[in-house]
């Protein structure tokens, strides 16, 4: 689960989900969960979350460019700003 402006989100993918972004970008998942040791690219990243990202509170998918800016924001406090 992730927290952003007191806003609970979570990833929730089931495989036809997987299935459809594996044909979108011409991958298999868990190749490259195997190759990259669990580093997914960030285009990966940013299509996992914008498949299956959940308003816990609403129980409602997230869609669009709104899906993004958690992993965005995630992405540029952990590794960018280290914390």
């Amino acid at each position: 689960m992730l927290t952003i402006k007191d806003t609970n989100l979570d990833l929730r993918l089931t495989t036809g989900k997987v299935k459809n972004l594996e044909r979108l970008l011409d991958i298999s998942l868990m190749s490259e969960l195997r190759k990259s040791t669990g580093m997914l690219s960030f285009s990966l990243l940013e299509g996992l979350f914008s498949i299956g990202l959940i308003d816990v509170q609403e129980d409602k998918p997230i869609h669009g460019k709104k899906s993004n800016r958690p992993i965005r924001r995630s992405i540029k406090r952990t590794w960018i700003h280290g914390s």
